[in-house]
């Protein structure tokens, strides 16, 4: 559904890809292992069948759900389009339409020359450097504002960078560095969650490092959820160490993002509003327009 509706949605597959096979080879380590142990346990030689057996059915499944149906959601999707030709039909006509609207998007993307004044580059989405400015009613009461632009939160686009630095450079400390024998390994659920965590993020996050086309801050929204999740780990293990404070941040954290919401709001729903709201919140030089 999500590839169907904009083509970024394949960001998450190959996120998903990447944690499917990451673990599928996990399971096939210790099958080899489980195998080559059988004679020492009864358990080796049941967890070495049972993987031969599981591992076939779940490789058929990803097929079914993975692939057969949503290329089967995607074809569906273009009925619509191609109504005006005469409707859906089974034949080489319509794959020929198909396939030329795919070629016609992705030429378009990839030779779009263009320059906006409210583009920005990927880098600069985490620190909301350049919201997307919409709309400014050009009708409103003497020394009232209304204005529509594309911005995050900053309680939580600044504290989730933070949130998932930290996320990206622990996973790295207790996962990459005791697979590759540089450090002891730790079972912990929170740390097994981390990679989960990184991938999800990344998988929707840097892609956007290699398009070269104009891009916008509204790009960065799909990876919202999950610098929302890492400040929430973060603050967990925080909590370890020194309760109070993580609770205490927790709190304020939660207070400053609802408070920034209401601050914010009339500049991101049109709602008119005196001036001196906006230049209240407008925190930066040709920041916020209004």
């Amino acid at each position: 559904l999500a590839i169907a509706s904009k083509w970024i949605g394949c960001y998450g597959a190959v996120g998903l890809a990447v944690l499917f096979f990451a673990r599928f080879y996990q399971l096939w380590r210790q099958s080899v292992y489980a195998k080559a142990h059988e004679s020492e346990d009864p358990a080796f030689a049941r967890a070495a069948a049972l993987f031969k057996r599981q591992g076939l059915k779940t490789i058929l499944a990803c097929f079914v759900f993975f692939v057969f149906i949503p290329i089967a959601i995607y074809v569906a999707s273009y009925i619509p389009y191609l109504a005006p030709y005469g409707g859906f039909k089974w034949n080489m006509a319509t794959a020929r339409r198909l396939w030329d609207a795919q070629v016609l998007m992705l030429d378009y993307h990839a030779n779009l020359v263009a320059e906006h004044y409210f583009a920005s580059p990927w880098y600069e989405w985490p620190l909301i450097v350049k919201p997307m400015w919409y709309y400014q009613a050009d009708f409103k009461s003497p020394g009232m504002a209304s204005s529509i632009l594309s911005f995050g939160n900053p309680a939580v686009w600044w504290t989730g960078l933070v949130g998932i630095l930290f996320v990206l450079l622990y996973s790295v400390y207790r996962n990459a560095l005791p697979a590759l024998g540089a450090l002891e390994g730790r079972e912990d659920e929170d740390d097994r969650a981390m990679p989960v965590i990184c991938v999800a993020f990344l998988s929707g996050y840097l892609p956007w490092v290699l398009v070269s086309r104009l891009t916008f801050i509204y790009h960065y929204f799909a990876s919202v959820p999950w610098i929302i999740i890492a400040t929430a780990l973060m603050l967990k293990y925080l909590a370890r160490h020194r309760k109070k404070l993580a609770y205490v941040l927790a709190i304020a954290l939660c207070i400053a993002a609802v408070v920034l919401f209401i601050a914010f709001y009339p500049l991101a729903s049109g709602i008119e509003v005196p001036r001196a709201w906006c230049d209240a919140v407008n925190w930066f030089g040709n920041w916020m327009w209004y």
